[in-house]
C-alpha cells in the first residue's frame, strides 16, 4: 500500500506505467479490483490517503509526475 500526504490544492496523478503493454485491455489492468483509496489520517489541512492498485499504475504527487514530463 502506498501513503501519501496531500494539502488543499495538491493533487494526485494515477497513470499506467511505461512497462504496462499498450494492448493491455481495462479489464485485464484492473482485473484484480479496483484502485482503493482510503483517508488515514487528517490533521489539521493535511490529510494521508493510502492507495491499493494493481502494480501496473504508477501513483505519483502532481509535482513529481510533472517533473518526470519536463525532464523527458
Amino acid at each position: 500500500m502506498l501513503t501519501l500526504t496531500r494539502r488543499e490544492g495538491e493533487s494526485i496523478r494515477i497513470f499506467p506505467n511505461d512497462n504496462v503493454d499498450q494492448s493491455m485491455t481495462l479489464g485485464e489492468l484492473f482485473a484484480d479490483g479496483p484502485v482503493e483509496l482510503i483517508v488515514s489520517k487528517v490533521k489539521g489541512r493535511q490529510i494521508s490517503l493510502s492507495f491499493k492498485a494493481p502494480r501496473e499504475l504508477a501513483i505519483l504527487r502532481d509535482e513529481v509526475k510533472k517533473k518526470v514530463v519536463t525532464e523527458e
